[in-house]
């Protein structure tokens, strides 16, 4: 927790905190070091500011190790300097999720991250969801199958952006280290372009921009 107060950019020796873990000591049947169930919440203030830290992890199934779980972090809010011309906030909101699948697994993932300073507000945003089916399961990195689907966000004052994903099929093999041996991707941007991206087999790819071959 000191270090999360100190990468902060607060004293520790000045900033009064409040930690709580709950339960104290939260269970791990299965010995993977994620917790059956635990929350963990800092809150931290002092002159030049405060900071506010909220986290729950949880084991998907604490009887299996390889069962997956959750993690969301609720809040990660530091302020530096309120009100005053040189204010500073940052949020952070990192959420995800892993989920085994027989075979192979499962991931959602968001991520969030936001400045204020000045009058002016920055973020960016990142989440998708994505599921690797491998084709053995002695041997998960032989080969397999991806699929993906997701969105890129930036925001600055006056300008967004945002570009979308979608991955379908996208074949893995280990004997071919340069590209995927099948599947499609499409990119699309906040301004309705796209990109199209099929592989044939490997280093073998085929790409149009808005319908036109490249």
């Amino acid at each position: 927790m000191a270090a999360l107060v100190q990468a902060s950019n607060l004293n520790p020796q000045d900033a009064q905190c409040g930690v709580n873990v709950s339960p104290t000591n939260p269970p791990d049947q299965d010995q993977d070091g994620i917790p059956a169930q635990a929350s963990f919440t800092l809150d931290c203030q002092e002159t030049a500011g405060s900071f506010n830290f909220r986290l729950r992890l949880q084991d998907k199934d604490d009887r299996n190790p390889k069962s997956g779980y959750v993690l969301q972090t609720d809040q990660y809010e530091l302020t530096l300097y309120p009100g005053t011309p040189s204010e500073v906030r940052i949020k952070l909101d990192l959420d995800l999720d892993l989920t085994q699948k027989n075979p192979g697994y499962d991931i959602g993932y968001n991520f969030y991250f936001e400045v204020y300073k000045q009058g002016k507000t920055y973020s960016q945003r990142h989440n998708y969801t994505l599921s690797y089916t491998p084709d053995s399961d002695e041997n998960p990195f032989l080969g397999g199958t991806l699929n993906y689907s997701g969105n890129l966000e930036y925001r600055i004052p006056n300008r967004y952006y945002r570009l979308t994903i979608d991955a379908a099929n996208l074949r893995y093999a280990q004997s071919c280290r340069v590209s995927f041996v099948g599947g499609r991707v499409v990119l699309r941007d906040s301004r309705g372009n796209q990109l199209a991206i099929v592989y044939n087999s490997c280093n073998n790819i085929t790409a149009t921009y808005n319908g036109q071959a490249l």
